[in-house]
């Protein structure tokens, strides 16, 4: 069954949009053949396209590319060029409005699509016109009615000859003659995976099940057909009837389960993912290490994409700017490009980017989708623990916050010195060479000193240190609830 696209022949228009009359006027489509490929089709069909007839070959890869993995594969380059941002400057930086609302269409994506096709099918072709409300349109043309060797557009896809496509200044074809893409490549395995399913399949079929085995005696032929009949109704499981007498030698298969199989699928598929992507990582799952050489193998992937970039940008900037200043569009000046996309940043980094540089909260909350609080509304943030308070009984009124700092990382040094102090004993002064001095260890308490006076009797009546100590409390209460007063209080001193 044939498909008839017929495109009616554009008027010549004047002023800036004059234009020549669309070449193509009417194009069989045909569908591609299906059935069931194996190695020396793909190798026929290469053949045939070498002497220049590209139908076979375009045909199995049309088949071929029912295989979600492959097709993915290619997907997945396709998308990272129609998901970049692209712009249309001028030739002093600035964005051409028309321009930005023609790039943000369906027809344009439609557009990039068709170039990239040409790396995969080694040739692509898309014809550029506008229709009666003036909104652009890009037709693609199919690869197999592409004959770059006669440089012609065939209306039948197995045709020799056709219309020439040179001269007409709104058809865009790409590709080389004898390139026939990356699908090429990825054909065999292609074919290979889908012959080793089918055998999968069939040794499920046959192994996959237990078999039963039904007895029968000899001198009675109706138990036969009792046998036959309950096993064809009692499922699918492969069985066997054979007489009593009969001797059946079963061969164990549970040594074989199937996995040479699913390897070969592996193999299969991580040879096509090569060939498209460069790498495996980024499509199917890893064993071990997968994380670091998932990151090894996302900068192969990233490679081949920025590699599509430049191949997309350089068509779109000598082959479809032609097309679209004789058109009248206002291209003249400018050139296409893919503005390099910056690496996302974490969190933690941009807090450490805020200690070098200003970053406008502004950014952020568009960023992050983050809402700027109303007045009198709770903030949420993280509570900061303040640093201990440090006391100073000598300390003016007039310290500032400087002197106060410096203070606290003092009495923190003073603490540690201290501590490493009271690890020692204290040295003996007097009877340390006739041994009658006492030596005070670092853990000597008040109490114990005191006590040890009382009971000797060196502390009769009044006990110095004991009174020091009682004052020294006594002083300490009286300055914290002084200085508190003075912080909090304002005086008049002029009465």
């Amino acid at each position: 069954m044939t498909r008839g696209k017929k495109t009616t022949k554009s008027k010549q228009t004047t002023g800036n949009n004059a234009q020549q009359g669309i070449v193509l006027q009417n194009i069989i489509i045909k569908a591609p053949t299906r059935k069931v490929y194996d190695v020396g089709d793909w190798r026929t069909a290469l053949r045939s396209a070498d002497s220049g007839r590209v139908k076979q070959l375009y045909d199995l890869f049309d088949d071929l590319m029912v295989d979600g993995v492959l097709s993915d594969a290619v997907q997945r380059r396709i998308d990272a060029v129609t998901n970049s941002e692209l712009k249309f400057v001028n030739s002093a930086g600035e964005e051409v409005d028309d321009m930005t609302r023609i790039i943000d269409s369906m027809t344009w994506e439609a557009l990039l699509v068709e170039i990239m096709r040409c790396k995969f099918y080694g040739r692509s072709g898309v014809e550029l016109m506008f229709n009666a409300d003036g909104a652009l349109e890009a037709i693609p043309i199919p690869a197999k009615h592409i004959n770059l060797k006669n440089k012609c557009i065939l209306i039948n896809d197995s045709d020799d000859t056709g219309i020439p496509y040179e001269e007409a200044d709104n058809i865009l074809i790409l590709g080389k003659e004898r390139d026939f893409g990356i699908l090429l490549k990825t054909a065999p395995y292609a074919i290979y995976k889908r012959g080793g399913f089918g055998d999968w399949s069939q040794w499920v079929e046959l192994f996959g099940q237990p078999q039963r085995i039904g007895k029968y005696n000899t001198f009675d032929p109706e138990s036969r057909k009792l046998l036959e009949d309950a096993f064809e109704h009692a499922g699918g499981a492969p069985y066997v009837i054979i007489p009593k007498e009969a001797e059946v030698e079963m061969h164990d298969t549970s040594s074989s389960n199937g996995s040479s199989f699913n390897e070969f699928r592996q193999a299969c598929n991580e040879e096509m993912l090569i060939t498209v992507s460069g790498q495996t990582l980024t499509a199917l799952s890893g064993e071990r290490g997968a994380r670091s050489l998932g990151e090894v193998h996302q900068d192969v992937e990233d490679a081949k994409n920025r590699s599509d970039l430049r191949f997309v940008q350089r068509v779109l900037n000598q082959h479809v700017i032609p097309i679209l200043e004789r058109r009248g569009l206002p291209v003249a000046d400018g050139h296409f490009v893919f503005p390099k996309s910056a690496e996302p940043l974490t969190v933690n980094e941009i807090v450490q980017l805020s200690d070098i540089m200003e970053i406008p909260q502004s950014h952020l909350r568009e960023k992050y989708s983050i809402p700027a609080p109303e007045e009198g509304e709770p903030i949420a943030r993280r509570q900061h623990q303040s640093a201990p308070m440090q006391l100073d009984l000598d300390a003016d009124d007039d310290d500032t916050d400087d002197d106060d700092d410096k203070k606290v990382v003092k009495n923190a040094d003073a603490g540690i010195m201290s501590k490493l102090r009271d690890f020692f004993a204290g040295a003996p002064v007097e009877g340390a060479s006739d041994g009658t001095s006492h030596m005070t260890l670092s853990d000597d308490t008040l109490n114990d000193r005191v006590i040890k006076r009382v009971a000797t009797g060196e502390s009769r009546k009044f006990d110095a240190e004991l009174f020091k100590y009682i004052s020294d409390d006594l002083l300490k209460g009286i300055y914290t609830v002084f200085n508190n007063r003075i912080n909090n209080v304002d005086y008049d001193y002029s009465t």
